[in-house]
Order: structure tokens, then C-alpha cells, then sequence
């Protein structure tokens, strides 16, 4: 397998289409950060409660990110990495829903998944960046792609912000 320098990565399509989707999946993940505290306060829950949530968050994505690994050597990269896409996106419209409906459990339960799909993100974009450019250069090709973190914080975090400052009456309509 050829082991691409950054230069060299940087100008094949994979790379930028990794960056774009990396932009893509921490934006989610910067909008569910940004907007579950917020609306957790909005609804009535207790503030130790949403700090539970936010816990339950960061354990799971802590998780997310051993478990993804093995998931990805059995059931490969292309169906985890849509797995990942599809469970982190579906769990913010969860969080949203069920403090409108105000359920605490279903809160906390769309909260920890939503951590699972933002943990597991970032190793499956490691793995895929070796897969892609070769073991060489892994971390600075890994970085080219991590850097679309940077930019992904704005929008996501933006747009959790419009979110949570909307009623849940408001975000129902």
C-alpha cells in the first residue's frame, strides 16, 4: 500500500470528502452539546438532572469509542459509519422530542445514545484515514482531517444556541 504524505493525501478526493463528513458528524454532535442543557432547563428538569444527562453523555461516549472499533472489524466500515451518521442525528430529534413531551427517562435514554454516536465518530475517521493514506503518516493525515473539528464548532454550537433559546411549545411547530 503506498503511504501518502499530508500533501499527497490532501490532494485526493477521500480525504476532503472525510473532512466534509467530519464536519458534518461533530457539527451534530457540537448542536446536541450546545442545545441539551438549555432545553433540559427549558422543560423543568432539575438542574441535576440535566447534569446526570449530560454525564450519562460523556460516559457513553467514552464507550462509543472502545465498542465502534470492534464493530467496524466485524461489520465493516461502510455500514458502522452510516450506523454512527444515522444514530447520532436521530438522537438530538430524540432529545428535542422528549423534553417536549417532557420525559425525563426518554431524555436521559436519547441523551446517552446521542453520546454513543459522537464518541464513536472520531476513531472510525482514524481507522479510515490508516485504511485510506497508509500507517506512516497516519497522525498527520489524521490531523488534516480532525481539523474539520475547528470549523464544525461553529455552525454546531450556532445552531444548538437558536435551538435551545425556542420554547418547546416553538420547536413543536
Amino acid at each position: 500500500m503506498k503511504q501518502y504524505t499530508p500533501g499527497e493525501a490532501w490532494r485526493t478526493g477521500p480525504v476532503a470528502l472525510m473532512w466534509f463528513c467530519l464536519l458534518c458528524t461533530s457539527g451534530v454532535n457540537n448542536f446536541g452539546i450546545a442545545f441539551q442543557v438549555p432545553l433540559g432547563n427549558e422543560v423543568g428538569f432539575a438542574g441535576g438532572i440535566v447534569a446526570t444527562a449530560m454525564s450519562l453523555k460523556a460516559i457513553v461516549n467514552g464507550t462509543g469509542r472502545g465498542v465502534i472499533g470492534r464493530l467496524f472489524d466485524r461489520y465493516g466500515r461502510k455500514q458502522c459509519l452510516i450506523f454512527v451518521c444515522i444514530v447520532l442525528g436521530l438522537s438530538q430529534y430524540g432529545i428535542l422530542w422528549s423534553g417536549n413531551i417532557n420525559n425525563l427517562p426518554l431524555f436521559l435514554v436519547f441523551s446517552s445514545i446521542s453520546g454513543f454516536g459522537g464518541g464513536a465518530i472520531f476513531p472510525m475517521f482514524a481507522a479510515m484515514t490508516a485504511d485510506y493514506f497508509g500507517e506512516n503518516n497516519n497522525a498527520s493525515n489524521y490531523g488534516l482531517v480532525y481539523s474539520s473539528k475547528l470549523v464544525s464548532g461553529l455552525p454546531g454550537s450556532g445552531m444548538g444556541a437558536v435551538v435551545a433559546h425556542r420554547s418547546p411549545s416553538e420547536s413543536a411547530r
